[in-house]
C-alpha cells in the first residue's frame, strides 16, 4: 500500500479542489474516503438533502459494520436511514461507542437496526440532515481522513468504486419525513 506524506497528500489534494487533512493516515483509501466525505458535505449543503453517498461517506465512521448484530451487505448508519429490513439477532450493540450517535445526540438508545431512526432524540441535531451536516462539518473541520479500512470492507458491495455523483441521490424512503 502506497503511504504519503502528509505534505504530498495534502499537494495532491489541493490539485483536486480539496482541503487537506490534518493527519495521518495519507494512504489512496484514506484519500478516496476524505473526498467522498469532502464530496458529501458539499452535496448536503447544496442539496439540502441525504443521498445514498452522504450515508457512505458517513458509513466509514459508522460502528454498524464492526456491530456483531450488523446484517451483512447492507447500507449501515441506521440511526440516519432507518431500521433493516432484514432479520436481526441482537447481540452487543455498538450504537453508544459510535461518533456519529454522539454526535446526533441519541444517547439513551440502541438497536437502531432494529428500531429505525430515533426521530425524538434527532430533533435536537436538527433531523437527519442536522445530524448529517453536523457530523461532516465536524469531521471535516478535524481533517480527519476516515479509517485505514479498503473500501469494499466499509460500502456496501453495490457502490464500491463509484463517486459521489454515481450515487442515486434519492433512496427509498425508509421515515417519515427522510429527505
Amino acid at each position: 500500500m502506497e503511504e504519503l506524506t502528509l505534505e504530498e497528500a495534502n499537494r495532491r489534494l489541493a490539485e483536486e479542489g480539496y482541503p487537506p487533512i490534518q493527519r495521518l493516515p495519507a494512504d489512496p483509501a484514506a484519500l478516496t474516503a476524505w473526498k467522498r466525505m469532502v464530496d458529501a458535505k458539499r452535496e448536503l449543503d447544496e442539496t439540502g438533502e441525504v443521498s445514498a453517498g452522504t450515508l457512505l461517506a458517513i458509513s466509514q465512521f459508522c460502528h454498524c459494520l464492526k456491530c456483531p448484530s450488523y446484517p451483512r451487505g447492507e447500507m449501515p448508519v441506521y440511526c440516519l436511514q432507518g431500521e433493516s429490513e432484514r432479520r436481526i439477532n441482537p447481540m452487543n450493540c455498538l450504537c453508544p461507542s459510535c461518533a456519529v450517535y454522539k454526535m446526533g445526540k441519541m444517547q439513551g438508545t440502541d438497536y437502531y437496526c432494529m428500531t429505525g431512526v430515533p426521530e425524538g432524540k434527532l430533533v435536537a441535531a436538527g433531523g437527519v440532515v442536522g445530524a448529517a451536516k453536523r457530523f461532516l462539518e465536524h469531521e471535516v473541520e478535524k481533517g480527519n481522513p476516515g479509517k485505514r479500512l479498503p473500501e469494499r470492507l466499509m460500502s456496501v458491495p453495490g457502490l464500491v468504486g463509484k463517486r459521489q455523483e454515481d450515487l442515486q441521490r434519492e433512496l427509498p424512503e425508509k421515515v417519515p419525513g427522510w429527505s
